[in-house]
């Protein structure tokens, strides 16, 4: 079964770097789009941790944090995310997808961690 994934880039030149990367697992539908003027951002945070990743959620919603984060939390700045990359991936290069993320320096909804 696929999973959705969303995550935010400072750069079109990032997000396009992730999908090339995301291209060589088993990914689908990969869209870059440019994040209009105006989108509330202030609830995503730089996408690090440990790489021990949850499996499932009982919410419905994939887990596309890592289980440990830094306890300094960081905004984003609204005006440095750029670009929006969503895909799905099927479950077997899950873990190797978020892999990418976290190295291609992504952002994601902090209601994720929730």
């Amino acid at each position: 079964m696929a999973e959705h994934v969303e995550a935010y880039y400072k750069s079109e030149n990032d997000a396009e770097s992730a999908r090339a990367k995301l291209n060589t697992l088993n990914t689908n539908q990969i869209l870059i789009e440019e994040i209009p003027d105006g989108t509330d951002t202030k609830l995503l945070v730089p996408f690090m941790g440990s790489g021990d990743m949850a499996a499932s959620t009982t919410t419905g919603v994939p887990p596309v944090a890592p289980t440990q984060m830094d306890n300094k939390k960081k905004e984003a700045d609204p005006k440095s995310l750029t670009h929006l990359i969503h895909f799905e991936v099927e479950e077997e290069d899950y873990e190797k997808a978020l892999n990418v993320l976290r190295e291609t320096g992504s952002y994601i909804d902090e209601s994720t961690f929730n």
